[in-house]
């Protein structure tokens, strides 16, 4: 009977020293514990008490507006920012260029907008003191995209936003514009329930109405009760899209540009992949249904990671941390490139005049240097960041 007592309690010893030895390996090298898993973010607005009524953008896109917001890591504030915008909901304030012969209006999402950085640092304000002759606009939309300039070009004539009769329309293009034109999971999940929504049917464009009026709409706020929104989400690849959906997407874009040169007919439309979110997957085959429509693109991705070799820069000090916004070093980078695309002559730009001064981006500040190894990485990062 003692033999046997002495067995079992052998076996149960052996059981229970794998068991905490298999737990401490787990703990200690392979799951890490909750006290090393990241502090949660949290985003705080403060000056804005009512939600936007004009676009319906999920966060701040209003006229005359005035907040600061705060990005918070734990108790480690990632940046605090002030921001205002005019009549327009352009945010403000941009130099004015009394010289300025032309207008460079930029259209696009928070990485136009500047999120996280000074109105200064932003892209629009970088290309004005790369290109003084031009009078920068910059009319980013926080989780805008596509549907929301349409919009926007409904609601706001243009000639009354611009004031140079020539000039160039910039659309900047981040792979999540996709997600909000066609309506994915993944951004119904932040709550735009009156974003207008916009499909192309019979070659002609339509407004389908707000997304709170849509089937996919119903079917996600249907999966959110029963606890299955993520399993939805999941559902939903943000790299995968079909070509019949990037075509209709180039179209869309067709239209966009149209009613821009309708305003301004000496205009010019540029289709521009920001080097910051570029996924070769999407671009490639969304250049060529763009070309099919002829919609000029600037894929300023090559320059830009030339101008980064030159000045030392990892691909970390470009985006904000946490965050994946631009950094204004970033912006600035962007900027840079998108001046020399232009200037080489490349997009067949008719408008565009080589500026009097420019800081070449060989000059920009070095904050370190970096190894092709270290690029590579940050490389791949930078791309798994943009399929967010």
């Amino acid at each position: 009977m003692r033999s046997k007592l002495t067995l079992v309690f052998g076996i149960l010893g052996s059981v229970l020293l794998f068991v905490g030895t298999l737990y401490l390996l787990l703990r200690f090298f392979a799951v890490p514990s909750i006290a090393q898993q990241p502090a949660p973010l949290k985003k705080i607005i403060r000056g804005v008490k009512v939600r936007d009524q004009v676009l319906h953008q999920t966060f701040y896109s209003s006229p005359n507006l005035e907040l600061e917001v705060e990005l918070i890591r734990g108790t480690q504030t990632v940046y605090r920012q002030s921001y205002k915008t005019d009549e327009h909901l352009l945010r403000i304030p941009l130099r004015k260029m009394p010289d300025a012969r032309a207008h460079a209006f930029f259209a696009g999402c928070s990485f136009v907008w500047g999120e996280g950085v000074k109105e200064e640092e932003t892209l629009p304000a970088r290309f004005q003191d790369l290109a003084p002759n031009y009078q920068a606009y910059n009319l980013g939309l926080s989780a805008g995209g596509l549907h929301s300039h349409l919009r926007y070009l409904e609601l706001f004539p243009l000639k009354k936003v611009i004031k140079e009769a020539e000039g160039i329309y910039f659309y900047v293009f981040i792979t999540h514009h996709l997600d909000r034109f066609f309506g994915r999971y993944n951004f119904v999940n932040i709550g735009p329930k009156d974003v207008p929504h916009y499909r192309i049917e019979s070659g002609q464009l339509v407004n389908k109405g707000k997304f709170k009026e849509q089937p996919f709409y119903e079917r996600f706020k249907e999966a959110e009760k029963l606890g299955l929104a993520d399993a939805l989400i999941r559902t939903q690849d943000p790299l995968i899209w079909s070509d019949d959906e990037l075509r209709e997407f180039a179209l869309g874009i067709k239209f966009l540009k149209e009613r821009y040169l309708e305003q301004f007919p000496k205009g010019e439309f540029f289709f521009v992949f920001h080097p910051l979110a570029l996924i070769p997957t999407i671009a490639t085959p969304l250049k060529r249904h763009l070309s099919e429509f002829k919609i000029s693109v600037v894929d300023p991705l090559e320059t830009f990671e030339r101008f980064r070799g030159k000045a030392g820069l990892l691909r970390s000090e470009l985006a904000i941390p946490d965050d994946h916004h631009p950094t204004a070093k970033g912006h600035l980078l962007f900027a840079q490139a998108l001046v020399e695309d232009l200037r080489k002559g490349d997009q067949s730009s008719r408008s565009f005049v080589s500026p009097q001064t420019s800081t070449p981006a060989a000059e920009t500040p070095v904050s370190g240097k970096s190894t092709g190894k270290e690029d590579r990485r940050e490389q791949r990062r930078g791309s798994k960041r943009a399929s967010r």
